[in-house]
């Protein structure tokens, strides 16, 4: 009888444990899930307002001027969309599409990949304006 009423209190420090983690855990993952994606927002706005300084400077020192950028383009991105005066960055979240706006003074266009990884980014004048692509 006292081996079984151990056993029992063992079971039932051992559930309230479990109970008491699991909250814990599901406001960690969350709360990583979030920081997360505000890096990722944050790496394509740094990505974008390099761009858009490197679009500035070649458009302003003339056509055929060129610079190439290197740089880190985050997981999660779905697509990047060049037009007009702005890069828009899609990322695929769990609350569904995010978009990150950079806006610019000079015409863009071109492409740039979605692929992650480490990235170069030229960004060359021409007559029309900017154009930005990934090589």
């Amino acid at each position: 009888m006292q081996r079984a009423q151990v056993s029992t209190e063992y079971l039932l420090i051992i559930g309230f444990s479990i109970l008491m983690v699991m909250p814990l855990l599901w406001i960690f993952f969350t709360y990583q899930a979030d920081l997360q994606q505000n890096v990722n927002n944050n790496q394509a706005l740094q990505i974008g307002r390099q761009v858009a300084e490197a679009a500035e400077t070649v458009y302003f020192l003339g056509e055929n001027s060129y610079l190439t950028l290197k740089v880190y383009v985050p997981e999660g991105l779905s697509s990047v969309n060049i037009g007009q005066r702005e890069i828009t960055f899609t990322f695929d979240t769990s609350s569904g599409p995010s978009d990150v706006v950079v806006d610019s003074s000079v015409n863009l266009s071109g492409q740039i990949l979605s692929r992650p990884g480490i990235q170069y980014i030229k960004v060359e004048a021409h007559s029309s304006g900017v154009n930005v692509s990934s090589t």
